[in-house]
């Protein structure tokens, strides 16, 4: 059980809106459905709850109401209509993927500035991710706090000092704390050297700059030119490779 959103809130809301949601989210995947809206809970009106079984019938029917709603308006009932496609079987969709999903729709709306937004909220928890699940290989020597703590951030310092002045490097003592978190480009330079990724750093970076060339200006309110579609279009086509190469080597999951 979880807690109660609001007093009162009947947790059979909260199950029904929870299955609603994830196949929504499993439906919007498909091309056609694209431009469906997300669901929210105030979308269902009453919910009636009983358990069926073998000669007898309607035991504990529990008819709610939703809380959420002050007026409810409706039509006659209208015959069902059956759709053909094949959404498979449903599971819960990954959040970059629903990023994903919000970024196509908006773009399909001409908001492209919603759709770098979440393209942008879509590419941070995808890195984020997975590599989180790269450094938590068996045998591997960094752990999470180095990705996201001092070595990481100290990390490029630590190479130019042992390119440019190799008689200091083993000198330096490094400070274990960092002034800001290490940013995204970092992170991902620092996981290259300590495991052996599909593709190189270079490139992955590179598409990684496509996503977030323009976020900087749109996230901090630098700016309310709105973005141009092609952009946002060309954000998203690397969105999906990073989805598909940002992974270990295949010989090193061998």
């Amino acid at each position: 059980m979880e807690p109660l959103p609001v007093a009162g809130w009947p947790n059979i809301f909260r199950l029904a809106f929870q299955l609603v949601y994830e196949a929504s989210w499993r439906l919007r995947d498909h091309d056609n459905y694209i431009s469906v809206w997300v669901p929210s809970p105030s979308d269902l009106g009453d919910i009636e709850y009983k358990l069926v079984i073998p000669n007898h019938d309607d035991i504990n029917v529990i008819r709610k109401s939703n809380p959420a709603l002050l007026n409810i308006a409706f039509v006659g009932a209208a015959p069902a209509v059956s759709d053909s496609a094949d959404i498979g079987t449903v599971e819960s969709t990954e959040w970059f993927g629903k990023c994903r999903i919000l970024a196509e729709q908006y773009l399909t709306l001409g908001d492209t500035r919603e759709a770098l937004f979440w393209l942008n909220v879509g590419v941070e928890s995808l890195l984020h991710e997975r590599m989180l699940l790269m450094i938590q290989r068996e045998g591997l020597t960094i752990t999470e706090e180095d990705l996201k703590g001092a070595p990481s951030y100290w990390d490029a310092a630590k190479s130019l000092v042992a390119e440019q002045c190799p008689e200091l490097a083993k000198s330096i003592i490094w400070p274990q704390s960092t002034p800001t978190v290490p940013s995204v480009f970092r992170r991902v330079k620092f996981l290259g050297k300590h495991v052996r990724l599909e593709k190189t750093i270079k490139e992955i970076l590179a598409h990684y700059s496509k996503v977030q060339h323009d976020r900087n200006s749109l996230f901090h309110g630098e700016s309310e030119t709105p973005i141009v579609a092609h952009d946002v279009k060309v954000a998203i086509d690397s969105f999906d490779w990073l989805v598909i190469n940002f992974t270990l080597s295949q010989n090193d999951k061998a």
